[in-house]
């Protein structure tokens, strides 16, 4: 259990009572794979992994994943449902353990699947929404080895609404809220 405190943006053990999940390891995952997806680039190493976490995506990889318009978003539909397939990056390394740890307790948006195949360099993930959280603890030592998360929140001023789902707003997607006086 592990409390984050939102006056000073740090994670200490004890609980804050908020859920929270354990991203890896997952209990059913694809071999040679935890999780983790090739994002516009072909190049799967530890250092373009770790690039991506403490730093973000690129432009140039948002456009290479995205080429249409060069912008995050579930572009194919199938069945009802909207979603995106990456490609796998097979898996892991205790090279990205210290990139994790430099985001502990910052918001940050992880994609979410519901559909995997393949195994290795063949992976792929049908990518049906995004989550925001914040992660509260790595550890790559020993066993267990774990990544542990919970629900956060973001504001983001650069995000632009789609069309909204089937379901409309409460299904998932982009609201704004004003406060005014």
């Amino acid at each position: 259990m592990y409390s984050y405190n939102t006056y000073t943006g740090t994670v200490t053990s004890g609980s804050d009572g908020v859920k929270e999940s354990v991203v890896y390891p997952v209990q059913a995952g694809l071999a040679g794979n935890w999780g983790t997806i090739n994002f516009g680039t072909n190049n799967n190493s530890t250092s373009t992994l770790g690039d991506q976490i403490r730093n973000g995506v690129t432009e140039a990889q948002m456009k290479a994943e995205f080429p249409a318009t060069g912008t995050l978003s579930l572009d194919q539909f199938s069945d009802g449902i909207y979603f995106h397939t990456f490609r796998g990056d097979p898996g892991i390394s205790a090279g990205i353990k210290d990139d994790l740890m430099s985001i502990i307790g910052k918001p940050v948006t992880i994609p979410l699947y519901d559909l995997s195949g393949g195994n290795g360099n063949n992976a792929w993930y049908r990518v049906v929404d995004f989550a925001v959280v914040r992660i509260v603890a790595v550890n790559f030592k020993g066993n267990p080895k774990y990544v542990i998360v919970q629900p956060a929140l973001t504001t983001d001023p650069t995000a632009i609404p789609g069309d909204p789902q089937p379901g409309g707003w409460s299904q998932g997607g982009l609201v704004r809220l004003f406060l005014s006086r």
